[in-house]
């Protein structure tokens, strides 16, 4: 950097001499030379961010400058030095006001150098202020280029935000990534580093789309995640999951938009990377459902990076202050310390000179001679880091507890274009284990899942520790019903497998058994990647790679799920002991087609001695239909048999949310209701007995574990386990005046106490 003003012979050559011993003691201190008077104290301020968005490297800055500061007395000590340091440290809970009325007090205390503000924001809103007041702004962590300016009083001890734009779209280019959705917080810094990002990710050849910026202070993100998912869902459609990812640059508020983010499908399943401000965030880390986001995700976190060539000097430093605050430290931390003691050694080498232009320029020519626990500290023209390496963080979960750590390193060669290198991960589970669901948020599907999980537990595989799990939900129940919807949503799961190389995939219900394990064993014939199904209603021998459910040969197998009439039929008898008939209803799915022919076969065809009577089992399609067949068997049965209502559509062709048939049918039906899946009891059906999905899901993890341990699929056996569940609605039960006897409902698996809240 160059000023108008350069520093008198005499001073230059006091400094030649300081700067020649700045080697002594390990960092390199200088001894005072005799032709120079040391001001007798020296007073440093530092503008953190304690208690705002950024506030985690607030603290370890503050932590880092209290070390400083010890190092420094302790040299001066040694020295015989007669020369105080202070340090002040004021909070700017991140905030460029609040920062420049702390600068302000700073210099009412004649202090000439500060360390930070820290965000760019801070930077350029006491610049004005310090360039007029003579006041030396050293931050540890402003980046935007747009503060890259010649001759001004800030100085930054890190590289500006093209280098980390380069950089982070050279990766996500060298994952694969051609198009990028932008997430980002509207300040300085932020903006700066999307705007560097999308330069240089296109000027590769990749798209970078609108994306979504927010306010400083947003507190609710769910306009912007909203947004995001539907652009991403964009980029998907155009170039394939694996070739998608998301791009967020943010402060500590990235836990809320994670946690908000893990709630949608599309943004589950590509993957996120971050920027400087987001690397080691404790904010992240203390929310679970964010941090267990981003370890999924991927989420590397470029920051300003340590110099592998200076380790002696960085670990040291930095194993104290981790001790300090627990958790790892970046070398914007470190930089705090650098500027620290830069600041010093000007001190001590020009003396107590009044001339600003003076003490300014051999600030600068400490700087381009000290090499401290980042490297090298020279400054370019603008004043910014010439020289500079970068680190990736990721979120990783060891013994229980989420943590930042170093993945990747970019390592500065001025000879030679850098790369990106990867750390090895030796603590990661070998195994993977991919989870599809037909449907999306359904309590079935979550009772499988967890039976799975309980069942892989049982055969010695424990989730994290033994294996690492990723789930996706087809969601082709509701949003994703037509045959090209569900072959699209079934693409995104073939992709998923290429990324993800699972050692085995649980599939359950039926869709996520055609569409994704027939069809990729299909396309696949030589694959021997193992399926493993649950909640199967039809047949599955019809498919080509299932010989028959005794021993299905292929790559396939899994657990069946029959419908228990004759037990369910029972149980609603002993409940209604004069009850004689029941009419069934169920949508004209196509599981529901199945269960329709299937309850023919099985039951009306061979059963002579039933419960009750089967006046009818309608298939119904419009949602005008199901409250006309409603209230006419109102007076006709004495139970009314809900199959599957999931499926209903309304004149338009739109399924009607499950809650809402249902919502409408209690308030208008005062027939009792036996459902056929325990968790119907939710949506107000006043008892329910069928299969019980827990159970199930552990005999399928029971079965896939046994396959991971070489079992072949195509040789153990496709059988309903024949585990059943039966639940009860006491708010319904108390709608239609109905007293439910108590050994049932001690015996009973669910009792729900409440009718679902809807909107009709």
């Amino acid at each position: 950097m160059k000023t108008k003003k350069t520093a008198p012979k005499t001073i230059l050559k006091i400094f030649s001499i300081a700067i020649a011993m700045l080697l002594i003691a390990g960092i390199g201190l200088p001894a005072f030379s005799e032709n120079t008077s040391p001001p007798t104290q020296v007073i440093i301020g530092a503008l953190f961010d304690l208690s705002g968005d950024w506030s985690s490297l607030g603290e370890s800055s503050e932590v880092a400058l209290d070390i400083a500061l010890k190092d420094v007395q302790s040299y001066l000590s040694r020295i015989g030095s007669a020369m105080k340091v202070k340090l002040t440290v004021e909070d700017t809970a991140g905030n460029p006001l609040l920062a420049l009325e702390k600068l302000k007090g700073l210099a009412e205390q004649r202090v000439k150098v500060v360390i930070g503000p820290q965000s760019s924001a801070e930077v350029e809103a006491v610049k004005e202020y310090a360039d007029k007041n003579n006041i030396l702004v050293i931050s540890q962590g402003s980046t935007a280029h747009s503060l890259a300016i010649e001759q001004d009083n800030i100085l930054r001890f890190c590289p500006d935000d093209v280098s980390e734009g380069q950089i982070i779209a050279q990766l996500m280019w060298q994952e694969g990534i051609r198009a990028v959705v932008p997430i980002w917080r509207d300040d300085a810094g932020n903006k700066g580093l999307y705007v560097a990002m999308k330069k240089y990710f296109e000027a590769g050849g990749g798209l970078v789309l609108d994306g979504v910026s927010y306010h400083p202070t947003s507190k609710d993100f769910s306009r912007e995640v909203a947004l995001l998912n539907s652009q991403t869902n964009q980029a998907m459609a155009r170039y394939g999951l694996n070739a998608v990812g998301i791009y967020a640059a943010a402060f500590n508020e990235i836990a809320s938009i994670l946690q908000q983010a893990s709630l949608s499908t599309n943004l589950s399943y590509v993957r996120w990377y971050g920027s400087n401000g987001i690397a080691l965030s404790s904010a992240l880390l203390s929310n679970s459902q964010a941090a267990q986001f981003a370890m999924k995700s991927g989420f590397p976190c470029p920051v300003f990076g340590l110099d592998k060539r200076a380790r002696d000097k960085w670990e040291p430093l930095s194993e104290k202050i981790s001790a300090r605050i627990g958790r790892g430290v970046d070398a914007f931390t470190l930089a705090a310390y650098d500027a620290f003691w830069v600041a010093i050694l000007t001190y001590a080498t020009v003396g107590n000179t009044d001339d600003f232009n003076t003490f300014k320029q051999a600030l600068l020519e400490t700087a381009a001679s000290y090499y401290g626990t980042t490297g090298w500290t020279a400054l370019n023209d603008a004043g910014d880091r010439k020289e500079y390496n970068y680190d990736f963080w990721g979120v990783e979960e060891q013994q229980g507890s989420f943590q930042w750590e170093r993945v990747a390193q970019y390592q500065f060669d001025p000879d030679s274009p850098a790369k990106i290198i990867f750390m090895p991960s030796s603590h990661l589970p070998p195994l993977k284990i991919l989870i599809v669901n037909s449907y999306k948020d359904w309590k079935l599907e979550k009772d499988i899942q967890g039976g799975i999980i309980e069942g892989l537990r049982r055969k010695g595989y424990r989730e994290n520790s033994d294996y690492e799990l990723k789930t996706f939900s087809m969601d082709s129940k509701i949003t994703y019903t037509t045959t090209k919807e569900i072959e699209e949503r079934a693409s995104i799961v073939f992709s998923i497998i290429e990324e993800f190389k699972p050692s085995i995939i649980f599939v359950n219900n039926d869709n996520a058994l055609k569409y994704v394990a027939v069809e990729y064993t299909r396309r696949h014939p030589e694959s021997q990647l193992p399926f493993v199904f649950s909640g199967i209603n039809l047949d599955p021998s019809i498919y080509q790679p299932i010989s028959s459910l005794g021993e299905p040969k292929g790559p396939i197998t899994g657990v069946l799920e029959r419908h228990p009439y004759y037990q369910a039929f029972s149980f609603a008898k002993r409940i209604f002991p004069d009850a004689s008939n029941i009419v069934l209803l169920a949508d004209h799915s196509p599981s529901s087609d199945f269960v329709v022919q299937d309850f023919k076969e099985r039951y009306l065809e061979k059963v002579t001695n039933s419960p009750l009577e089967v006046v009818d089992f309608i298939q119904i399609e419009t949602f005008d239909k199901w409250k006309e067949i409603i209230l006419k068997y109102q007076e006709k049965v004495d139970i009314i048999g809900i199959e599957n209502y999931h499926q209903i559509r309304d004149a338009n062709g739109k399924v009607v949310p499950a809650s809402q048939v249902l919502a409408w049918t209690i308030q208008n039906s005062k027939i009792p209701e036996l459902g056929s899946v325990g968790s119907y009891v939710e949506d107000g059906v006043l008892l329910a007995m069928g299969p019980s999905y827990y159970k199930s899901g552990i005999y399928a993890g029971i079965i896939g574990g046994e396959i991971l341990q070489g079992s072949a699929p195509g040789g153990i056996a496709i059988v309903d386990p024949g585990v059943v569940e039966t639940a009860f609605n006491l708010e319904r039960a108390k709608m239609l005046e109905i007293e439910i006897p108590i050994k049932e409902l001690v015996q009973a698996d669910e009792i729900s106490l409440h009718l679902r809240k809807t909107h009709s």
